[in-house]
């Protein structure tokens, strides 16, 4: 286990299925990708999820990770188990 005094500040978030998706900027442009992709479908997916940030003013000295969970993840895994759907 890991030991943390009584008081220093944590900060706890519930893992959540989705899917990791990481922005960062390089050479001015924000690029979106997941693991291993800059254009898979989760691409686009995580695209759509995060259209509404303003992600213009993000440090090109950072990655910014995201778990983005919808319904869609949920289809998508059902149709995989039982292959409605081939996996990509």
């Amino acid at each position: 286990g890991i030991s943390i005094p009584d008081n220093e500040e944590v900060i706890v978030v519930p893992k959540i299925n989705g899917f990791m998706a990481a922005v960062t900027k390089y050479k001015g442009e924000v690029l979106i990708s997941t693991t291993g992709s800059l254009d898979s479908s989760y691409v686009e997916m995580a695209k759509r999820c995060l259209k509404n940030l303003d992600l213009s003013g993000i440090s090109s000295h950072l990655t910014y990770i995201f778990e983005i969970c919808t319904h869609q993840i949920v289809d998508w895994l059902k149709a995989y188990l039982y292959k409605e759907i081939p996996y990509r």
